[in-house]
């Protein structure tokens, strides 16, 4: 990205964070969900840029399925910054997705699944699972089998909402500040495509997503202008693109991740393949996303 389109995005990013700021008081009723990973961390400068001396808080919720590097980047940040917090959510891993579903190929997927699952096959799933032209939103072909003979385990959305949306629901409740700023993006993809900057919970302000229209190439030319520190895990001999949960099944190219793991960092292999087993094993038994 050219350098005067950078500025001009960084410009217009600041005046929106500065009016929302001023109008809904982000100061007393906001904070930001950190994760630990680009998009959070570019968000926290960009606030600060913003806002000098803002004491908004940066809360991370150390669900026990992110990288060890990340949970140690964070504890480094809130060792030198009195801003970050650290919230843990008092689930066993393992027993929340036997109950609620594990992730399978996508947020949107998972909640097809889910629906299906407890209704049959609805409009909606039709729609997806046996679609008369296939489009880039259908279901695969590989997976529509899914929907005439189901998997021996839940499938759902929810994993992301329990060990992530769930703590930081009842930290707001404890805490009173219920404007929660996010890193989240449109260039995602998936049901990220149709993020609002804001999200409204019926007149209040609930959700701030100030990178909603920003895309890949505008983080990489924030970060390299301001010389943003990460995560040694985004630079070499690692080069992770992505540092949420270890392994998720969600990530497309999740053998090329899992291979890196194996040759970098073992221990974080067998964590994830000890999380995600039941859906690893029908990933490989199909031959999707992983090697049979």
């Amino acid at each position: 990205m050219e350098k005067k389109e950078l500025l001009f995005l960084i410009d217009d990013r600041i005046q929106k964070i500065r009016q929302i700021a001023e109008e809904y008081d982000l100061e007393n009723r906001g904070y930001i969900a950190f994760s630990g990973g680009k998009d959070s961390t570019v968000l926290s400068d960009l606030v600060d840029r913003a806002l000098p001396d803002n004491k908004i808080p940066r809360i991370y919720s150390n669900t026990g399925l992110d990288y060890l590097e990340i949970q140690r980047f964070v504890r480094q940040l809130a060792n030198e910054d009195e801003r970050f917090f650290i919230i843990r959510p008092k689930k066993d891993i393992k027993k929340t997705l036997a109950e609620y579903g594990y992730p399978f190929k996508s947020k949107f997927h998972s909640h097809i699944c889910d629906i299906y699952s407890r209704q049959g096959k609805t409009g909606c799933v039709l729609k997806y699972a046996e679609p008369k032209t296939n489009t880039p939103h259908s279901c695969p072909k590989i997976l529509q089998d899914m929907f005439n003979k189901p998997l021996p385990f839940k499938i759902s959305e929810k994993c992301c909402y329990k060990f992530k949306k769930e703590p930081f629901a009842i930290y707001e409740k404890e805490s009173g500040r219920h404007i929660g700023l996010t890193g989240m993006r449109r260039a995602e993809k998936g049901l990220r495509e149709q993020l609002k900057c804001l999200v409204f919970d019926g007149d209040k302000l609930h959700r701030f997503h100030p990178l909603a229209p920003m895309d890949d190439d505008f983080i990489e030319s924030y970060m390299n202008h301001f010389q943003i520190r990460l995560c040694v895990l985004y630079y070499a001999p690692y080069g992770l693109k992505r540092t949420g949960c270890v392994g998720c099944p969600y990530e497309r190219n999740l053998q090329k991740e899992l291979d890196t793991l194996e040759k970098l960092l073992p221990n974080e292999r067998a964590k994830a393949e000890f999380i995600w087993n039941p859906v690893y094993t029908v990933y490989r038994e199909m031959g999707y996303r992983l090697k049979s």
